[in-house]
């Protein structure tokens, strides 16, 4: 798409703007501001000066932000696929419209199916003046699934992007386990991301922190987390050091009033009986059968 054959049509003050290349319609967007963003995309900031001369009321381009994040959804009537762009100077804003059409596809599953062509976000390079950095694909439907692909796959993530994410989520459920239950605890963990709700597991949440101390990093997370999750595999396990500290100060918080959320213990097979007096308070659900801890969780 060649600059010289881009064309900008108001339509109305309602409807915003199209964008045409030599002739033929290509996007619509809700302002002048939202169409120069996604143009930085493809074109230096120098050439864009051009484009905007046209418009009396924009004197230049605006600032690019740090974060250029596209998602995609199905329109099931018509079996089309469209393409969502947003900018935000934080992760947190990129999340918050992702989950935007994510909520009204799950509010309307039988017209929208989010994310059918993966999410991603690119970086904004301040020494190229581009959007260089592309991280995501196909069947991720979170930031935190795009930055722990990147990291699986050794892509080049910036620090400052590392920092911020370990500042952004809020995450709605924390898995406590043995170490030695990992697999087990990463079909949990699958079922809680499939599920939409944002999900810290020690073995995949904390290499993408910043911050080597661990124990500060979990008891954060405990903080953060509105319900926790305990692996119930062996009495041994589940009453072993890290783990029966993590679920007996969460259900401390519980009762002090301090929080309001849930515990659950997915039990492996135990008898009840051998399960702490503590936990056989809360709920408990079969390991076979994880669609119930789905519907007893809240979604935050």
């Amino acid at each position: 798409m060649k600059l010289s054959s881009i064309e900008l049509r108001l339509q109305d003050s309602q409807s915003g703007l199209n964008l045409y290349s030599d002739g033929k319609y290509l996007l619509s967007y809700k302002s002048l501001n939202d169409c120069i963003m996604d143009l930085v995309y493809h074109y230096n900031i120098e050439d864009l000066e051009k484009i905007c001369k046209g418009f009396s009321h924009v004197k230049k381009v605006p600032a690019p932000f740090k974060y250029r994040g596209v998602c995609s959804e199905l329109f099931e009537p018509t079996n089309t696929v469209c393409r969502y762009v947003s900018y935000s100077d934080t992760l947190g804003g990129i999340l918050s419209s992702f989950e935007e059409h994510e909520l009204r596809a799950a509010k309307h599953p039988n017209i929208f199916i989010f994310g059918v062509q993966g999410i991603g976000i690119h970086l904004y390079d301040l020494q190229t003046h581009k959007y260089e950095y592309w991280l995501g694909g196909n069947n991720l439907s979170s930031v935190y699934d795009v930055v722990m692909q990147a990291k699986a796959e050794n892509k080049f993530i910036p620090d400052y992007v590392l920092d911020e994410f370990s500042k952004t989520d809020d995450f709605d459920v924390f898995i406590s386990h043995k170490s030695s239950d990992f697999k087990l605890a990463k079909q949990i963990y699958d079922t809680l991301i499939d599920s939409g709700r944002s999900t810290f597991l020690s073995e995949i949440s904390l290499p993408a922190l910043s911050n080597t101390d661990f124990s500060f990093e979990i008891d954060k997370a405990l903080n953060k987390a509105k319900h926790i999750v305990v692996l119930a595999t062996t009495p041994e396990n589940i009453n072993s050091g890290w783990v029966k500290y993590e679920w007996t100060s969460f259900a401390n918080e519980i009762r002090s009033g301090r929080k309001n959320g849930h515990i659950a213990t997915v039990n492996c097979g135990n008898n009840l009986d051998s399960l702490p007096y503590l936990l056989r308070q809360f709920e408990i659900i079969d390991f076979d059968n994880l669609q119930q801890l789905i519907n007893f969780l809240p979604k935050i």
